[in-house]
């Protein structure tokens, strides 16, 4: 009984690592994540999936209203291509709701589901780092896996072969945004202690190894509350002395050397310092520009900015959103997300979502994130997954999920 227990938590770790990093298999037509969602679809159709998909009434119709408006716009400007994504991330929900069927029947109707998800996503973040750190120290089959298993091309990484190792989607956006998130709902939710400063490390490592960005939000764990405990605070500080010991015996070390560069790099972009403009300096300056007539400015007309060679173009995510839907688009976007922080606010779970949202937000400023990609997927699946564990949903839908 043990033993097939624990194939199926196996399993399901798979299943979960796959679904949130979305490996681009180039041998695979499309997404990994879409061919589950249409598995779950078949899994879920004896009326399971509408007790799920009443509960969320309001995600849904707001999601609808998007895709409906993206659609319209898709079909105006003739750039389907850009619309793809949004379809994508509509149908990933149920794929979540599998995920919470399944940990229910793994780890019981009794357990705490919301906490076993974060267990389950620390554990699926550690593979992650493992995988890129073991990559590192292999780089020429880190070539194989990223040029020839998935769908990177290595044109546009050319510049680039010094960032991007691993096994999962967006190496140098999402990837180690969702590390770094995963990592404080994990501190947020078991603080810091032997097991959190190791997995702290690893976390520490892969985010060096991949963007840069996930710098960011690994600082903001100075916010956590559970920090501020007698507990935490010790095993916080054993960690920092644990890094500047690690870093002073191995300084001479490649990797080592390597880790410190990429932070380097990262204080010297956000400030200012670097030899290039800096990438807050960049964003500002040359990527933060509005649409300049008025239909343009509420309504938008489906142009994709990201994309334009031969005028200006940007990588920030509110502005490709901006001009690809207009003011209205972005009103039922944040909506959507403001409505998703309202219902996190009246189950009081004030950090969890809150760090869900400000990820989201400050992503954003960096690049497309509301997507069909890794980030996104984590914010579903620890959104629905809270919401689902809330006694909101347990007294109203038992009777029709069991």
């Amino acid at each position: 009984m043990t033993k097939k227990l624990n194939f199926k938590k196996y399993f399901f770790y798979i299943f979960l690592y796959l679904f949130i990093y979305s490996p681009p298999f180039s041998v695979l037509p499309v997404n990994i994540s879409l061919l589950m969602s249409i598995f779950c679809f078949l899994l879920l159709y004896d009326g399971k999936l509408a007790a799920y998909l009443n509960f969320f009434k309001g995600e849904l119709f707001l999601l609808f209203l998007i895709c409906c408006y993206a659609l319209v716009l898709a079909v105006y400007s003739g750039t389907i291509a850009f619309y793809d994504p949004f379809i994508l991330l509509f149908f990933n929900i149920p794929t979540v709701f599998l995920i919470y069927y399944i940990m229910k029947r793994i780890f019981g109707h009794s357990s705490d589901i919301y906490s076993e998800l974060i267990n389950s996503l620390m554990i699926v973040a550690t593979i992650a780092s493992c995988i890129s750190i073991f990559l590192w120290f292999n780089k020429d089959l880190n070539e194989v896996i990223k040029f020839e298993v998935l769908k990177y091309s290595e044109e546009l990484l050319v510049y680039q072969s010094h960032r991007g190792f691993g096994l999962a989607d967006e190496f140098l956006f999402s990837y180690s945004i969702v590390q770094a998130c995963i990592f404080l709902l994990v501190i947020e939710r078991r603080g810091f202690n032997f097991k959190t400063m190791i997995f702290a490390l690893l976390i520490f490592l892969s985010v060096s190894l991949n963007a840069r960005i996930g710098f960011l939000f690994l600082s903001l764990f100075v916010f956590i509350p559970s920090i501020r405990k007698k507990s935490s605070i010790k095993w916080i500080i054993v960690f920092f002395i644990t890094l500047f010991t690690f870093f002073s015996i191995y300084q001479g070390n490649e990797f080592i050397l390597f880790v410190l560069d990429q932070f380097e790099y990262f204080i010297d972009d956000a400030t200012s310092r670097g030899s290039d403009a800096g990438i807050v300096d960049a964003l500002v300056n040359e990527m933060l520009f509005i649409p300049e007539n008025s239909w343009q400015l509420f309504f938008g007309n489906g142009e994709n900015v990201f994309q334009l060679q031969n005028s200006k173009n940007s990588d920030i995510g509110f502005i490709i959103l901006w001009f690809y839907g207009g003011l209205l688009y972005l009103t039922l976007i944040l909506t959507f997300f403001s409505y998703c922080y309202g219902r996190g606010l009246k189950i009081k779970m004030f950090a969890p979502i809150t760090i869900l949202i400000v990820m989201v937000l400050v992503a954003n400023f960096k690049g497309l994130f509301f997507a069909a990609k890794p980030g996104m997927h984590l914010f579903l699946c620890v959104y629905i997954i809270m919401m689902l564990s809330s006694n909101r949903f347990s007294l109203r839908n038992t009777r029709r999920l069991n």
